[in-house]
Formats: C-alpha cells, sequence, structure tokens
C-alpha cells in the first residue's frame, strides 16, 4: 500500500514534504533541512523498491524527485551561501548532515536510468562537501551516507581521486581515534562521546565492505 500511494504525495518540483522556500536563509533547523533529509533517504529507497519490484511508477517518482536535487543546486549546493550553510552546524538537524546523503542517491538514480544529469549533480555536490567534511562532525550517521556516495562515484566513473579521498577519510578516522574501541564509531564523529548509534554501526561496516 505504501509503494502504491508514496508518488501522490509528491511536489511538483519532485520534492516531499512541506512547501519551502530554499532562496532563504539555512540556520539550525530551519524547515528545508530536514525535508532534505527525509528526501534524500527516500531516493534510495524509491529506486531500490523501483529495481526489485520492477515498477515504473516508482522509478518515475524517482525520476522527479532526482530533478529537485538538480534543478535546486543554485540554493543548496552554491559557493556564494557556504556560510550560510555553516551556520545550521553538523548535527542531524543541519545542512552538513542532511544534504549531502543525496549524493548516494543520485548516483543510484544514474545506475538505474543512465541519465547524465544526476551523475553530474552527484559530482558537484561530492566536490562541495570538501569544504564541510573535517572531523569531528556532529553527526556521523549522515556523514557516512555521503562517503557511501563517494564511494559509489569512484565504482561509476573509475576515477581514482574519489577512491583516494575515501581513503583519506578512512585514514582520518582511525589514526585520529574517531574508532572505538569495540570497532564501530559514536553518534557524534567525535573521541569521546555519552553514546553510539546503530545506523552508524550500520554505516561504518558498510563503508568498510565497500573499501574492501
Amino acid at each position: 500500500p505504501v509503494l502504491a500511494a508514496v508518488a501522490d504525495y509528491q511536489r511538483p518540483d519532485g520534492h516531499f514534504g512541506l512547501e519551502v522556500d530554499l532562496t532563504k536563509p539555512l540556520p539550525k533547523l530551519a524547515p528545508p533541512i530536514p525535508m532534505l533529509w527525509g528526501n534524500a533517504r527516500l531516493l534510495v529507497g524509491l529506486v531500490t523498491a523501483a529495481q526489485e519490484y520492477n515498477d515504473p511508477k516508482l522509478l518515475a517518482a524517482a525520476r522527479r524527485l532526482g530533478d529537485f536535487y538538480v534543478n535546486s543546486a543554485d540554493q543548496l549546493c552554491s559557493p556564494a551561501r557556504e556560510a550560510d550553510y555553516k551556520t545550521s552546524g553538523t548535527y542531524g538537524d543541519g545542512y552538513q548532515c542532511c544534504y549531502f546523503p543525496a549524493i548516494e542517491s543520485l548516483a543510484l538514480l544514474y545506475r538505474a536510468t543512465k541519465e547524465e544529469r544526476y551523475l553530474t549533480q552527484a559530482r558537484r555536490m561530492a566536490d562541495f562537501f570538501q569544504k564541510f567534511d573535517v572531523l569531528p562532525v556532529e553527526h556521523s550517521h549522515g556523514n557516512l551516507c555521503a562517503w557511501r556516495g563517494i564511494l559509489e562515484l569512484h565504482a561509476i566513473t573509475g576515477e581514482r581521486a574519489y577512491l583516494d579521498r575515501t581513503i583519506a577519510k578512512w585514514d582520518a578516522a582511525v589514526k585520529g581515534g574517531f574508532v572505538w574501541p569495540g570497532g564501530g564509531i559514536g553518534e557524534h564523529w567525535a573521541v569521546f562521546f555519552q553514546g553510539d548509534e546503530g545506523c552508524s554501526h550500520s554505516d561504518w561496516l558498510r563503508f568498510n565492505l565497500a573499501l574492501w
């Protein structure tokens, strides 16, 4: 029932959720930020479900959502707004955590459709991500979703630079003490933090398996 109904909730510009004004500043908890997190993860789900069930309606919904990311790039991936984006912080209610996981989503959408605009947008976001990804950050789950996307770009393009960046991230995490003695990581990408998160442990495992 969910798969049959999900596309009915899609907005005309392709995103799901509340109407938002992307031209406004993006401080912590600005309305577009949680929307971006949900849509990034939903796009992975739409592509996967479309392929698993051979459902053209779901793939069409995924394309529309992918087009939202392509068409909103001047508002959400603009070097001129870098300072604005950074005001939201790096926790799960911040731009860095919620926007860049769509690198993975768009890479998977490109694999499913072979439509170049999705790969181009994923690459643009991966390049821009370098300005934000400095350990420690407050939310490891969103950060590692983005890193799986960068590793996916290496798999798609064969470009060594993506792999080298990923290995450098792994080295920084391990050598910097961000990986805990038990082998997992905290909810925060921090050497010391009071709690872990199952999502982040899963991400770290998947990240290592993909690297291997």
